[in-house]
């Protein structure tokens, strides 16, 4: 199974494996970055548009810090012709995460009012 989000991979690799008598999915899970990686590392992708832009790339928490996907996003990125990457102070294992599980959207009431408060 191939996943586009953090959070769905995680879910679907990990939680998901609890459920299972034998604490494993039946299926393989990789997040779409493993995929292009894998493609790019075999000879099967291969980009042609320049693209002249300098980037950075913030590691989502559920896919770096708790699963420790940290280098096929920058192969992919590395992989196209013109693109300049480069890495935060923070990032990898240090990356900044709001430990809240997207931006702690789904809070409610009192707590959300102090959270949106201490934001600005």
């Amino acid at each position: 199974m191939f996943t586009t989000s953090p959070h769905c991979f995680n879910a679907i690799k990990n939680d998901y494996a609890t459920l299972a008598a034998d604490q494993k999915v039946p299926f393989q899970v990789k997040h779409y970055t493993q995929v292009l990686a894998g493609l790019i590392e075999g000879g099967q992708l291969a980009f042609s548009k320049e693209f002249p832009k300098t980037v950075t790339y913030h590691d989502p928490c559920y896919l770096g810090k708790h699963n420790q996907v940290f280098d096929e996003p920058r192969l992919v990125l590395k992989n196209i012709p013109g693109l300049k990457l480069i890495e935060m102070d923070r990032s990898r294992e240090k990356s900044l995460c709001c430990e809240g599980g997207g931006g702690r959207m789904w809070l409610e009431g009192r707590i959300l009012r102090f959270a949106w408060r201490s934001c600005g």
